[in-house]
């Protein structure tokens, strides 16, 4: 992957790569969530909404989001998948972001650990970010241990303007002292309860607007 394409060969677009909707936690219909990202001057969100055995802020199904792709503004099938064994956090549970998922891809069982998780994800060909870090204080050791994903989120916009622990440099500046090559993101976890929308981006160089592209 060219990581300082030219101008003149590709296009650049604007995309969320974290958020929800009301199939998990959020406050807002997915199309409603869609047409927030276009007011915003967005080319593409992704729907990631929790994907987790517990029906008060998950769902045990990814979202096809695909019926509210236009020429213009795309989604893309995403995910914010969990499994067990993370520690510091009252629920024990792992966050980790998955970006152009299968809309068959199955939650995690209660065996399955983070680094399977994220390896499980790689495999289905999406792209996979450590989300929020600083957010459920992540340690060294687990951030190690998840040295598998692509990149790592170093500021999650809502747990920024709500706890003030949005960002993740310190994971990042952990993973490439250990020589891991990384990505860095800056996302919203946009949930819409606050105004929590617009705050993290990404510009993604690409050919064309469309999920394969992006993604590449």
């Amino acid at each position: 992957m060219d990581l300082l394409p030219s101008r003149n060969t590709f296009n650049y677009y604007k995309g969320n790569l974290h958020g929800h909707s009301n199939h998990s936690d959020g406050a807002l219909k997915p199309n409603e969530v869609v047409n927030e990202y276009k007011n915003l001057g967005y080319d593409f969100t992704c729907l990631s909404d929790h994907l987790w055995k517990n029906e008060d802020f998950a769902n045990e199904i990814v979202l096809d989001s695909s019926q509210l792709n236009e020429n213009k503004f795309i989604t893309i099938t995403s995910a914010e998948i969990h499994c067990k064994g993370k520690k510091y956090i009252k629920d024990g549970l792992w966050h980790i972001v998955a970006n152009g998922l299968p809309v068959d891809f199955k939650c995690a069982n209660d065996e399955e650990t983070a680094p399977a998780l994220i390896q499980r994800a790689i495999n289905s060909g999406a792209f996979v970010t450590i989300a929020h870090p600083a957010w459920y204080s992540l340690t060294f050791d687990e951030c190690m241990s998840v040295s598998n994903a692509h990149g790592v989120e170093i500021y999650n916009h809502s747990c920024h303007i709500e706890t003030v622990r949005g960002f993740g440099t310190a994971t990042a500046d952990f993973l490439l002292q250990e020589n891991k090559k990384i990505f860095l993101t800056a996302t919203d976890d946009s949930h819409f309860n606050v105004p929590d929308a617009g705050g993290g981006w990404v510009m993604v160089a690409a050919n064309n607007l469309s999920e394969i592209s992006i993604l590449d």
